[in-house]
């Protein structure tokens, strides 16, 4: 039997969110991460995400779930999120990107990286270009 993954949303480092999405979620963590997702952009206030993908075996209705949304909310997460940077646990999870974006194409700053600290460097500088407050977690 395959042991589940899971989907973990920190916002705690706000005006950071931090994703962590791990082995193989089930349809329920994706859901609820998605419910998770519309209160963040909901709150009024801008930031950024730092997304990390280490999916053992990405499940592709998952993959077209999440862009859906993204194609739903584009104005939400224009309005509101201010950049994602995305670091991805493997090479191939590069051809899992490039699935997300044929479903839709991220409507804020995004750019994908494999090393973490690249990532956190281009989260300061959106943050900066912004005039958004630079959490600890970032310096």
């Amino acid at each position: 039997m395959e042991e589940t993954g899971s989907i973990d949303l920190d916002e705690s480092h706000w005006p950071l969110a931090i994703s962590t999405l791990t082995g193989r979620p089930t349809t329920e963590m994706v859901e609820s991460y998605i419910v998770r997702l519309t209160k963040m952009h909901s709150r009024g206030e801008r930031f950024v995400c730092l997304i990390f993908i280490r999916l053992s075996r990405p499940d592709f209705a998952h993959v077209t779930r999440l862009g859906s949304w993204t194609k739903q909310n584009q104005e939400l997460s224009r309005q509101w999120n201010a950049g994602s940077a995305i670091v991805l646990g493997s090479p191939a999870m590069r051809f899992i990107m490039s699935a997300f974006y044929l479903v839709a194409v991220p409507p804020s700053p995004t750019s994908v990286f494999e090393d973490e600290e690249k990532a956190k460097a281009w989260l300061r500088r959106r943050l900066t270009e912004e005039k958004i407050r630079v959490p600890e977690y970032l310096r």
